[in-house]
């Protein structure tokens, strides 16, 4: 593979990420227009290179639409998600709500649970931060999705409290 031709440009999926990487120092060119890694894929300018920087367990599916739009993908996993046991298993029974960041955070909880309590967390609503952690949600018996228009935790909130406040 050749070199970088000039500085490389940063993308970032949201703009918390990118509001993270400017607080390091980096400079940020491109933000998709929703919060998506699909968008990201859909919508990054020009062609070239693009170095991936994922998660082990990250699907391959951006490198491949990059790749067919005409980059030239290279992808290096720099970390791994462990699950953790669930340390207490009532507050699990107790939530009201269960808030999901990503389908890791999905699969790392419902994979520790029994039937029982998977049938009972199932009933309970799912705050979910984006499309694809609702679709492992419901992939997991949830039917109680709540999920915000834009892909951030401050509108996870929002729409997570408006969801109550119509409960009511």
């Amino acid at each position: 593979p050749g070199a970088w031709a000039g500085p490389p440009k940063v993308a970032a999926v949201g703009e918390e990420t990118a509001r993270a990487l400017r607080s390091a120092g980096a400079r940020v060119d491109f933000v998709p227009s929703s919060f998506l890694t699909e968008a990201l894929g859909r919508e990054l300018p020009g062609r070239g290179r693009v170095l991936l920087l994922r998660a082990r367990a990250a699907d391959g599916s951006l490198g491949r639409m990059l790749a067919r739009r005409g980059f030239e993908v290279d992808e290096v996993h720099i970390y791994e998600t462990e699950y953790l046991p669930i340390d207490d298993r009532g507050k699990v029974d107790a939530a009201e709500a269960v808030v999901f960041g990503s389908p890791t955070a999905v699969e790392g909880l419902c994979s520790q649970l029994t039937a029982e309590e998977m049938a009972r967390l199932a009933r309970k609503t799912a705050a979910c931060v984006g499309p694809v952690t609702a679709a492992a949600a419901r992939s997991r018996g949830f039917t109680r999705i709540v999920q915000p228009e834009r892909h951030t935790f401050d509108d996870l909130v929002g729409a997570l409290s408006r969801a109550e406040e119509l409960a009511r």
